[in-house]
């Protein structure tokens, strides 16, 4: 059984292959049906259809290989051992031991052989799971140590402002995403965040969301770390409307009361209103309780962002954040939902990241990000009249590409 057991590595090192290419086929499928209506749109059907069947090939081999290596062992025990019995009784004979010892030895030999032969496979059994194992051991790790952490005070409203101190985050893999950073929403304020991609205007979002933990530095609600408060409690006061919102595979309606379930029809309206989505729903045959398709496919990108946007202000926020709601809106789209936030920015704490620097003329103060760093911050109409200013020179270069 020595020889067999000196295998186990190499049935580990097969089997750890097998599961690597089976997270690549899943992951490379996820992508493609995620991705259908861009492969279709682009005619790229052909080259998806190979980049799934190579991935596929690839952990079809690597199966073949890892079952044919498991099942063979156990097979070739049974012969190797049998042969072994019969060297050793070769060997006995030469030596003119007495019969009824050889019996004996190879009765207990006979004996040993199925005990021996499920021990092994129980072995190779065992070895198949270790990388499987490993793999939920490190998933378990990861995630233990990015839980949640639930303070205890609640968040009822807020009084003053929401403040980033000081605060330093890097993904994993990456160099200072964001550094030193400091900055301060003010309630019943809107507060704009511009820069170029990578900046890491979108991370800031997820560290006041609390998605993301800073490194060092705090995020401060009233002067209270962020970590103190149930998170939950700050999740549900907040209106969240990103560049790409999904609609749900239901009603109008039903897409509404899922943000806040305790709405009345009343409610609805209102938040429709003030997103400027009451006119066209109206003009709808079904009205509130039209179907929007999957991901909100029947309806235009600037009706979505206004059902999301409605959604958002439906839970009555006391912070309302527009990651780049706009940026692949029309004209006339970015125009309502401008309107829309304008009207709103009297009541509700607004966070406005933005491309389309049209968007924040408004905004009572903006702060501009490079490589992490805030590099200019101030009212936009300050920024806007300083000749010199990054502001400034943004919006020249923006005029000059329409």
């Amino acid at each position: 059984g020595l020889p067999f057991l000196f295998l186990n590595n190499t049935s580990y090192n097969f089997v750890k292959r097998n599961n690597e290419t089976a997270n690549n086929v899943m992951a490379v499928l996820n992508e493609l049906l995620q991705a259908s209506r861009l492969i279709l749109g682009f005619g790229k059907q052909t080259y998806s259809k190979d980049r799934f069947m190579n991935v596929f090939n690839i952990h079809v081999r690597a199966t073949l290989l890892s079952q044919t290596f498991t099942t063979a062992i156990p097979k070739f025990f049974q012969p190797f051992a049998m042969m072994s019995v019969v060297i050793a009784i070769g060997f006995a004979l030469n030596d003119n031991v007495r019969i009824s010892e050889i019996t004996a030895v190879m009765w207990s030999f006979l004996a040993a052989l199925p005990i021996l032969s499920a021990l092994l496979q129980g072995n190779i059994s065992i070895n198949n799971f270790i990388p499987s194992y490993e793999q939920l051991l490190f998933l378990r790790k990861k995630a233990t140590e990015n839980r949640e952490i639930k303070g205890n005070l609640i968040f009822n409203t807020l009084q003053n402002k929401i403040e980033l101190k000081n605060v330093n985050f890097a993904y994993p893999g990456r160099f200072n995403t964001i550094k030193n950073l400091n900055l301060v929403l003010k309630k019943g304020k809107m507060t704009a965040i511009i820069g170029e991609s990578g900046s890491g205007k979108s991370t800031i979002t997820d560290l006041i969301l609390g998605l993301q933990i800073p490194d060092s530095g705090e995020v401060l609600i009233d002067d209270i770390s962020l970590s103190n408060y149930n998170q939950n409690t700050f999740g549900k006061k907040i209106g969240y409307v990103p560049q790409d919102s999904m609609l749900f595979h239901c009603s109008i309606k039903d897409n509404l009361l899922w943000a806040n379930e305790y709405a009345t029809e009343a409610d609805i309206w209102h938040s429709l209103k003030l997103a400027n989505a009451d006119k066209f729903i109206k003009e709808l045959p079904e009205g509130l309780n039209t179907i929007v398709g999957d991901r909100g496919v029947r309806f235009s990108g600037g009706q979505r962002q206004r059902i999301a946007l409605a959604r958002a202000l439906i839970r009555k926020p006391e912070l309302l954040i527009l990651d780049e709601a706009t940026s692949a809106l029309d004209s006339e789209s970015e125009y309502l939902i401008q309107t829309s936030i304008e009207n709103l920015s009297i009541e509700t704490t607004i966070l406005i990241i933005a491309h389309r620097l049209s968007t924040i003329a408004k905004a009572d103060m903006v702060y501009i990000l490079s490589k992490g760093l805030i590099i200019e911050q101030g009212t936009y109409q300050f920024l806007n009249k300083k000749l010199d200013s990054k502001l400034n020179e943004l919006l020249t270069k923006q005029v000059s590409n329409i």
